[in-house]
């Protein structure tokens, strides 16, 4: 994995994903703010693609995460539900799935 990703990995952990696993009020706005889908438009080449051998983020825990949302909450706003268990399991597993694969190329 280049630096670059490693940097854009780091940055999408910090900036998107732990938030959204420490507060109910962060937002996942799909692409819009994701600093590796930003940069991969077409997912070539974007580490997350590349683990998971598919296309975008799909076989990744972000799969769960946007299904639980579609049918248990309201679709279009993907914040973590306050109370809501799976909310909080998802986001973690979304972002733990990530460190992952920083650790993975940083041993």
């Amino acid at each position: 994995m280049t630096q670059r990703n490693r940097d854009l990995l780091k940055q999408c952990i910090d900036e998107k994903w732990t938030p959204i696993v420490e507060s109910c009020e962060a937002l996942d706005d799909g692409p819009r703010n994701c600093v590796l889908c930003q940069e991969y438009l077409d997912c070539d080449n974007c580490p997350v693609a590349t683990e998971a051998q598919d296309d975008g983020c799909d076989s990744t825990p972000y799969t769960d995460w946007t299904r639980h949302h579609m049918k248990r909450h309201e679709p279009n706003a993907r914040h973590r539900v306050p109370g809501c268990a799976a909310c909080l399991r998802l986001a973690t597993a979304e972002r733990d799935f990530l460190q992952m694969l920083l650790d993975k190329e940083t041993t």
